[in-house]
């Protein structure tokens, strides 16, 4: 079986057995107060910004009062994370099956199973300061995973993309740079 495969069957079963989690139990006081918020935008709270009222509102709005659907947007944002994980590994490491275990270790690993489920300000943190990291790593720079290519940043859309990838981790983060 490739290793796209044996991904996509990870992603399958982790989600499952997340959305089975999310059933199990009811909300507690601060993902009632999360998911409140998602029906009633705006463009800030009084304690948090609004990234997580976005993530409540984009997956909470087709089953009123469950809790599944209220847990929906970790479950999505857990899931999307892992496929760019095993993207980003792919990408770095390609002669080899560290993609297949990054995605494994990453799915399984407790703190962030638990953080695919419950619906907190932190469920976007880890997908969108995951995202950018392809546009800042090349496989010439393969140890120094954080290294800047300057080439590619300062030729347009990369940069473009990356600065609008990393605003919006930020949108879930109370401080932020230049507050």
């Amino acid at each position: 079986m490739s290793d796209s495969k044996k991904l996509a069957l990870l992603i399958l079963v982790m989600s499952a057995l997340r959305a089975a989690a999310a059933c199990a139990f009811p909300l507690n006081a601060s993902e009632a107060y999360y998911w409140c918020w998602g029906r009633h935008l705006a463009a800030g709270y009084y304690d948090h910004p609004p990234m997580v009222a976005w993530v409540a509102a984009l997956f909470a709005g087709w089953v009123n009062g469950s809790e599944l659907a209220a847990r929906c947007g970790p479950i999505v944002l857990g899931a999307l994370t892992t496929l760019v994980i095993f993207a980003l590994a792919k990408e770095l490491f390609p002669g080899g099956r560290t993609a297949w275990r990054a995605a494994l270790l990453y799915a399984l690993t407790p703190l962030f199973d638990l953080n695919a489920v419950i619906l907190q300000p932190d469920n976007p943190l880890i997908l969108f300061t995951t995202l950018p990291t392809p546009f800042v790593s090349t496989r010439r720079n393969r140890l120094l995973l954080y290294r800047l290519h300057v080439d590619k940043l300062l030729n347009g859309c990369d940069a473009r993309v990356c600065r609008a990838v990393v605003e919006t981790a930020y949108l879930r983060k109370t401080t932020s740079p230049g507050r």
